[in-house]
């Protein structure tokens, strides 16, 4: 497993998680560790060698995790020399996109529109 992302409703609940998954996880023979949470308290509470303490940005599921803000976020790598544009320039855009939770779905509607657009207008 790469990452698990969770959220609990208190202190209470995530040691419970972790208790829990650590039990399991180490009856079948693996140790999870990389354990972070946007709750210092909680982070604090765990052995040191079982956190993951780093600053700034979390790269979690493809996106980025700003622990501080509690906020995810999409980083588009911005082209320095793009190619002419092509009807496959957005395709590939939209291809680049990796959204396994569906959060950036919403911003990604106008560039489906444009490319579907682009379609009928070749059809006609």
């Amino acid at each position: 497993m790469d990452n698990l992302v969770v959220s609990v409703d208190s202190l209470t609940q995530a040691h419970d998680l972790y208790d829990q998954l650590t039990e399991k996880s180490a009856s079948a023979g693996f140790n999870l560790g990389g354990w972070t949470s946007n709750s210092a308290a909680f982070c604090q509470s765990l052995p040191a060698e079982m956190t993951c303490l780093k600053e700034g940005n979390i790269s979690i599921l493809k996106l980025d995790w700003n622990r501080g803000q509690d906020t995810l976020f999409f980083r588009f790598e911005e082209t320095r020399n793009p190619p002419p544009a092509t009807f496959s320039t957005p395709l590939s855009a939209l291809a680049e996109v990796y959204d396994l939770l569906g959060l950036v779905t919403p911003c990604l509607v106008g560039i489906k529109a444009f490319i579907q657009d682009c379609w009928k207008e070749q059809k006609e």
